[in-house]
């Protein structure tokens, strides 16, 4: 029990909410177990881009009632421009999960403004090879592990295919993490 005790500890300081620190963490050696004993319960806000909330609005409310019955994890839906989610993630703002794509997604990655890798602790993602061409955003930059395939967005104007990543600062990373592994799950399901 006082093993259980530390750990749990240890985990809420690396994956729950707050923290301004850009350098990038390592979470690969964080158990499945401590992060889904830590996200549950949590309220999640996940930025994306406005287009995605004004057509998708009915799928963002099935998700989110799904999420919430399955895993007590709350969602709240903010819609921003590319140009504002890049912001965030710069002036690390309390903002749990975000859709980026490209370029931007790359550029995050280079900065430590992404928590990660965190692809192969998720594990509905184990089912996937994340690094493929398959998952790479349509401007051929990799994820690299740092975020997984947006399965409810659709792609911009421009063609550009989203992923969902978490910040370094975000809120709640553990609840981010669990709902992640739900969408790959989703995703496994509509292939």
């Amino acid at each position: 029990m006082y093993k259980l005790f530390i750990s749990l500890t240890i985990i809420s300081a690396l994956v729950s909410c707050g923290g301004s620190n850009k350098k990038q963490r390592d979470v690969r050696k964080i158990s499945w177990y401590e992060v889904h004993a830590d996200g549950k319960g949590k309220t999640l806000t996940i930025m994306v881009r406005e287009e995605f909330l004004a057509q998708r609005q009915l799928e963002a409310v099935n998700i989110s009632k799904k999420i919430s019955e399955q895993t007590g994890i709350q969602l709240q839906w903010q819609g921003a421009t590319q140009k504002a989610i890049m912001n965030s993630l710069e002036k690390s703002t309390q903002i749990s999960l975000v859709e980026i794509q490209g370029a931007d997604l790359s550029k995050a990655v280079k900065q430590g403004y992404l928590l990660g890798p965190i692809d192969r602790l998720i594990p509905n993602s184990k089912s996937y090879d994340t690094d493929s061409d398959k998952f790479r955003a349509s401007e051929g930059f990799s994820s690299q592990g740092f975020a997984v395939p947006c399965v409810v967005c659709a792609a911009d104007s421009a063609g550009n295919k989203p992923f969902f990543a978490i910040p370094n600062a975000a809120g709640c990373q553990a609840a981010a993490m669990i709902f992640l592994d739900y969408m790959l799950a989703e995703r496994a399901g509509r292939e």
